[in-house]
């Protein structure tokens, strides 16, 4: 069967076979959010781990042979596998169930997580970690911040048996100031204040930003 270098989409079974040809690493995380891999990616480059880490779009495995090429050149040699599904067991079935029965069978350490911010205990029950531990990454991501990116590595990294496991996610304010210069606090701001300025209504929540790396079209991410 053909394979292609690269696929983007949405998941489709009719699309063509990919193979990543990633090398394996001691965590996985499959995530179609290319913001928040972009965002695993800086943390992890500022970790002090002698562990490595695989990063890879689940928009890139489409295919029920891109899955199983995956599995077979870097999932099945992982120690842990965390995988942020949007919207539920039935977006990525065969993917799934495939990473599912792989580390039931091998002892790997699987999370499966819900690619929004609300839990979905059905979806975790898949995972071969306990409950509480994938809760616990769940709030890490779905929170965000650079804190809280931190964090959930530092968790991964201690299921593995480095370092200890980090303090609880930190609540994030849900809106906030950009200022392009710097500024030591708030009050700073007060003597440039004018009122009766125009002022800007806030960005909706439906349509949050996000950075086209590690977008479907590029190339899996790795640290080591």
């Amino acid at each position: 069967m053909h394979l292609l270098a690269t696929q983007t989409g949405i998941i489709d079974a009719s699309a063509e076979a990919v193979d990543l040809d990633q090398r394996p690493g001691d965590i996985v995380v499959l995530s179609a959010a290319d913001s928040e891999l972009a965002a695993l990616a800086r943390g992890w480059d500022v970790s002090p781990t002698r562990k490595t880490l695989r990063l890879a779009n689940l928009l890139t495995l489409q295919h029920n042979l891109s899955v199983d090429l995956y599995i077979e050149k870097t999932l099945r040699h992982a120690a842990l596998i965390v995988l942020r599904l949007l919207g539920g067991s039935e977006y990525w079935r065969y993917g799934l169930a495939e990473i599912e029965a792989l580390c039931r069978r091998e002892a790997i350490d699987l999370a499966v997580l819900p690619g929004d911010r609300l839990p979905d205990p059905g979806l975790m029950a898949r995972s071969t970690l306990d409950r509480s531990t994938c809760e616990r990454m769940r709030q890490y991501l779905a929170t965000g911040g650079a804190e809280n990116i931190a964090g959930f590595l530092q968790l991964c990294r201690s299921l593995l048996g480095e370092g200890e496991a980090p303090a609880p996610p930190r609540p994030m304010p849900e809106s906030g100031i950009y200022w392009s210069g710097p500024i030591a606090a708030v009050s700073d701001l007060r003597p440039l204040w004018m009122p009766g300025a125009p002022t800007a209504a806030p960005a909706s929540a439906a349509t949050p930003a996000t950075t086209s790396l590690c977008w479907p079209g590029t190339a899996p991410v790795s640290r080591t």
